[in-house]
């Protein structure tokens, strides 16, 4: 399993891996979820309030400099279903992607584009509705496979996980925050990270270790 997202307001469970693709199932019962997507998952991203759900894979276009993310609904009654996809201007997989509260902000993170690792870009999403996302603000490349993405539930914070380090942005975007150098001077590997509920506390994991931050 790469992920695991809950949305409480939607109801919905998923979780992505590369070998299953995504599954989705309602809070309530767990155990009985439908798989939506059969391919290799890097990340998966639930809506508010809305039956609908935005997955990444590892599958890149090379020659184009593409990636596809793909967009299912659920409908009242049905099995969850394609609604569209959307390309995004990417060299390497999109390992991670993240979502702001409006839905109007979509956040790519990616494998190593080139010598200054990952990248990670800011797209207009309500403008990806044509299938292509056009216009995007870029961070600087990170230095390192970035692994995964977290907004704290403020919105004022942008923490980035990678093999080697966690690095917190402040948002609207400005400079860097802080960055933690591993975890007791330990590799991250697929390193993941979560703010807690009043956006005060960030916690990063990986490998066999894990922190929290203040």
């Amino acid at each position: 399993i790469t992920r695991i997202r809950l949305r409480k307001a939607s109801g919905f469970l998923a979780y992505g891996s590369i070998g299953g693709g995504v599954a989705v199932a309602s809070t309530g019962t767990p155990t009985s979820g439908q798989i939506v997507a059969a391919t290799a998952v890097s990340d998966v991203v639930l809506f508010n309030n809305k039956s609908r759900l935005l997955y990444s894979t590892r599958q890149v276009n090379t020659a184009a400099g593409t990636a596809t993310l793909t967009l299912m609904k659920k409908g009242p009654s049905g099995p969850w279903k394609k609604e569209r996809t959307f390309i995004v201007l990417h060299k390497k997989p999109v390992t991670t992607i993240a979502l702001t509260a409006d839905e109007k902000t979509l956040i790519t993170g990616t494998d190593y584009e080139n010598q200054q690792g990952g990248t990670i870009k800011f797209w207009n999403f309500p403008a990806c509705s044509r299938g292509n996302c056009g216009s995007y603000t870029k961070i600087a490349s990170m230095g390192a496979k970035i692994t995964d993405l977290a907004l704290s539930p403020n919105e004022q914070l942008l923490a980035v996980g990678t093999y080697h380090f966690v690095r917190l942005f402040g948002l609207p975007l400005t400079t860097t925050v802080k960055d933690f150098q591993g975890l007791s001077g330990r590799r991250l590997n697929q390193g993941r990270v979560s703010f807690n509920a009043t956006s005060t506390r960030l916690a990063a994991g990986g490998g066999y270790y894990a922190a929290v931050y203040e």
